[in-house]
């Protein structure tokens, strides 16, 4: 289908629940498309939205479940809620620079993306914003992103590699953004010394492994600052004794739940040099 060149917006509802559609060409007149425009067009594969366009209202290609890559342009500067929601054959997705905010399941349930990167525009990830992406492997976080908001990440149980370009982890909002599975199994990547940060951060402190710049942490290293000495030592004593809470996430080493000698002991050996299973 052809959108004359003469329209400026494409209105609410427009196409909603038109399953034969298969392709939609939009001209480069029109500045926004309504909500809910193309929602339940099942038979739409992929879409091209060009430069002119600003704005993209809420639920535009909701349900598009034959939707597998979408093109957002750089003069887009928010997805809207539910923007691509239940999208569940998208596989293909560039988020511009020009986005600085990504709103509430914008992404929800889109469960054919691997890989996603958020660029360093934005600042702000909605509530479950890419809950039940079950498939996303590699996530990379931007430079500015600086809230993310409750179960953003949550249901994505594949999540293998984070990676943040933040120095100063994210905010996160509620306790819990991502799969509790994925705090054992997944490798959070982290700009070179920002590691004491994620450490001490809520929820990231709880992640097991950590890349600092390509240099893994060993097992211990409680403080972040690649060895294990006497400090981290100090640490698990004072959590033992209750003089202090810090680095507890990270000091049940033996992960039976619990700070105890164990975790000590595990520690102490890690610093002689003593093999630790």
């Amino acid at each position: 289908m052809d959108i004359p060149n003469s329209l400026t917006s494409i209105g609410n509802s427009t196409f909603s629940s038109c399953s034969s559609l298969t392709s939609v060409t939009i001209p480069n007149s029109v500045t926004s498309i309504g909500n809910s425009t193309f929602s339940s067009c099942s038979g739409l594969t992929s879409m091209t939205i060009p430069n002119s366009v600003t704005s993209i209202g809420e639920s535009a290609f909701r349900d598009c479940t034959g939707l597998t890559s979408v093109d957002i342009p750089n003069s887009v500067n928010s997805i809207d809620n539910n923007t691509f929601r239940n999208c569940t054959n998208l596989t293909s997705l560039d988020i511009p620079n020009s986005v600085t905010s990504i709103g509430e399941y914008a992404f929800y349930n889109s469960s054919g993306l691997t890989r996603l990167t958020i660029p360093n525009s934005v600042t702000t990830i909605g509530q479950s914003a890419f809950r039940n992406c079950s498939k996303l492997k590699l996530l990379e976080l931007g430079t500015e992103l600086r809230t993310i908001n409750g179960q953003a990440f949550n249901g994505c149980p594949a999540i293998t590699d984070i990676i943040s370009h933040r120095d100063r982890p994210a905010e996160i909002v509620d306790n819990t953004p991502f799969s509790t599975s994925i705090y054992t199994t997944a490798t959070v990547h982290v700009p070179s010394g920002s590691l004491p940060n994620y450490y001490s951060a809520p929820v990231w402190m709880r992640f097991d492994q950590f890349v600092d710049d390509a240099v893994e942490v060993v097992k211990g290293d409680l403080n972040g600052d690649g060895r294990v000495d006497i400090n981290d030592v100090n640490a698990v004593v004072n959590l033992i004794l209750g003089r202090s809470t810090l680095y507890r996430d990270r000091a049940d080493i033996t992960g039976d739940g619990k700070v105890s000698v164990s975790d000590l002991n595990v520690i102490v050996n890690v610093m002689l040099g003593r093999n630790v299973n």
